[in-house]
């Protein structure tokens, strides 16, 4: 599809939204224009990976092989 061709698509579906969809649109393009700077920074959420690990090896703790001749 040419530019031109996703151009035209996109003005008729335009035309065709209602004004609730057209002003969600608007503040949608509004921040894909900001620079990436400038979004707001989404934080996970405190607590989300409980029980995210289901198992850890009995040495996990114990020093490793390869980092013996620096100890």
């Amino acid at each position: 599809m040419s530019i031109a061709e996703l151009k035209l698509k996109l003005y008729r579906r335009i035309d065709n939204m209602d004004e609730n969809k057209l002003q969600r649109l608007d503040v949608m393009v509004e921040e894909m224009e900001q620079p990436i700077s400038q979004q707001p920074k989404t934080r996970g959420i405190v607590g989300s990976m409980k029980g995210f690990v289901t198992y850890m090896s009995h040495d996990f703790d114990e020093p490793l092989e390869d980092f013996k001749d620096y100890m």
